[in-house]
């Protein structure tokens, strides 16, 4: 009887086993990319981030844009310190991404020229400002245009879910 009892256990046991190998395979497998910052894409995390110019952190293709500069990752410092374009998310007021959008934030009017002393003047206090928020790297996104940059993939982006202003 006990030789009965030891195959039929095995024999019912056998398909149990077989998924479990089955899902530790496919583990290895499942693996998620990760982005700039260490992190599977769309990982919500905490960053301090810094306000930066585009063509002063070597993005000339950018000129007139503004960027973020992620200084620590969920309170972990980085050493490479990456530069992000942004969005915000629905709900979050939103944070200028190019010197237009600021210059109409803060003084309400829509231009299409800026001379260079207003750039300055709007952009005191804004650009090197630095903020904590909560945010999502996602992978990059196209031009207006709908094409792929200067005919590479797109860099990632941050998409940002909240923000607080750091004292």
């Amino acid at each position: 009887m006990k030789p009965f009892l030891f195959a039929l256990t095995v024999l019912l046991a056998t398909p149990c086993l077989t998924n479990v190998m089955a899902a530790e395979a496919n583990r290895e497998v499942l693996s998620l990319p990760k982005g700039r910052l260490g992190l599977p894409f769309k990982t919500k995390a905490t960053l301090e981030v810094e306000l930066v110019r585009a063509e002063n952190v070597g993005k000339e293709n950018l000129v007139g844009d503004y960027l973020l500069r992620v200084l620590r990752v969920d309170s972990v410092e980085l050493k490479s310190k990456p530069v992000f374009q942004f969005k915000t998310a629905a709900g979050v007021p939103a944070l200028p991404d190019d010197v237009f959008a600021l210059y109409k934030q803060k003084t309400g009017r829509s231009v299409e020229e800026i001379p260079e002393e207003d750039v300055k003047r709007v952009e005191e206090g804004f650009v090197g400002r630095k903020l904590t928020c909560q945010a999502t790297e996602i992978e990059g996104v196209r031009n207006a245009a709908g094409q792929k940059q200067g005919g590479k993939a797109p860099e990632s982006t941050l998409l940002l879910s909240s923000l607080v202003e750091q004292p």
